[in-house]
Order: structure tokens, then sequence, then C-alpha cells
């Protein structure tokens, strides 16, 4: 359940909880999804909050959980009360935004300002963020139709779903036994596991972790097992 203060109920409770969190943009965070509380915000949604910030609510990372045809309105807070940019990364099960289908490991992103209301088709877990974006367009990416991509370092793949001037979203994968020296950040990085295991200096991040390097930061990275995650990156500068 939701820790908050006994005058607050309900969804009046669970925005009072993700009022605040990791929401300093320039300091390391790291979340496991998993040991978050789910808050529910609206009839059928829920989420685990990773990052917001109240001065900034245009940035959020949250995994959304949603029963079937339950909708994400943009009326209901803390969700979706912005002007920013989001991306939705379907887990499992299915969304629909005016007869674009997403279902899992599909890509959804969204102009600032866009007014679509998604739906979940079948019970549905979503990675979701809000962020400034220049993106122009909605975007919509099967990332299991396409093929790795070979990087300079052996047994490291990309698969590249989104850039703009502000951002790219990638998907990332390490082989077992792979590793990344040191490395800049320069305008930030997060990633969010998706299957396996990511170690560096400060942790080791299994499925459901989330991660956040703040501009400048630099670290290494090994993945002794294997890991596939989802990358945001260059999207923190001011």
């Amino acid at each position: 359940m939701c820790s908050a203060p006994t005058n607050l109920t309900g969804r009046e409770a669970s925005a009072h909880v993700v009022a605040q969190r990791n929401a300093t943009m320039t300091e390391l965070a790291a979340e496991c999804s998993a040991a978050l509380p789910w808050c529910e915000v609206a009839a059928g949604v829920s989420g685990r909050w990773l990052e917001r910030s109240d001065a900034l609510a245009f940035r959020q990372t949250v995994v959304l959980r949603l029963d079937a045809g339950a909708e994400l309105n943009r009326d209901v807070p803390p969700l979706r009360t912005h002007a920013g940019g989001e991306d939705f990364f379907v887990l499992t099960g299915e969304l629909e935004l005016d007869g674009i289908v997403c279902a899992e490991r599909q890509f959804l992103g969204l102009p600032a300002g866009d007014e679509g209301v998604p739906r979940a088709l079948t019970p549905s877990l979503v990675w979701w963020k809000s962020r400034p974006t220049m993106r122009a367009r909605r975007v919509h990416v099967d990332t299991t139709t396409m093929s790795w991509e070979r990087s300079h370092t052996l047994g490291f793949w990309s698969k590249a779903i989104d850039e703009v001037d502000d951002g790219r979203v990638v998907l990332l994968r390490f082989d077992g036994g792979v590793s990344l020296g040191p490395h800049l950040h320069r305008a930030g990085e997060e990633f969010f596991v998706l299957e396996g295991a990511l170690q560096d200096e400060h942790g080791t991040y299994t499925e459901g972790c989330w991660v956040r390097q703040p501009p400048g930061s630099t670290h290494s990275v090994a993945a002794p097992h294997g890991c596939v995650m989802l990358t945001t990156a260059g999207h923190l500068l001011p």
C-alpha cells in the first residue's frame, strides 16, 4: 500500500506519495520497480513511480498497470497533466490509440501536447515517460521486427527506436560476459532493465530496475549473464 498522511485517502493519497521522487535531475538515482507500491490514480490505472518532480511535472517515469478497457485521460493527476511529450513501451498486454495497436515490446512516442487517449485492450504493464521533446509527430515502432545492430564492442547490440535533437530511445543488449569501460554521459542517460542484469560501480540492476545517470556522469558497466534494457539518452540537459 502507499504510505501517506492519514488525512488523505484513495487517489488523493497516491498523488501525495508521488509528488516528489528522485526529483533532482542532476543526481544519480536508482529504483527497483518491484519494490515500490502500486498507487491508484484512476479507475483501472495504477502506477509505480520511479521519478517525478512536483516542480517539473513534465518529467516523470512510471511503470503503469492497466485493467482491460482502462484509459489514460489527460485530466487525471498526477499523470498526463503537463505539456511534455510521452514515451510508452509495452511490457505486457496491448494498448490502442486511434487505431494504433501496441503489443508487447512495441513503442509509442507522442509529441508535446498530443491529446490522444491510450486505452488498454487487455490487462497491461507499460513503461511510461513524460519529458520535454522536439518530436513533431507520433512514432510507433515494433521492436520485435527489428534486427539487432552490431556495435564496435563484440557482443554489444542495439535497436534504435526514436531519435530527435533532444533525446533518443534505444534498446541495448549485452551478451553474457560483455563489459564497457569508463564512458561519459554528457547529456545524461536512463535505462530500464527488461531482461537479465547489469552492474556498475554503484550496484547491480536486475529486471524491473531503473537507473538515471545525470549529465556529465561516467561509469563502467558489465553484464556477466547478459542484459537487455530500454535506454533514453541525451535528454537531461536544461
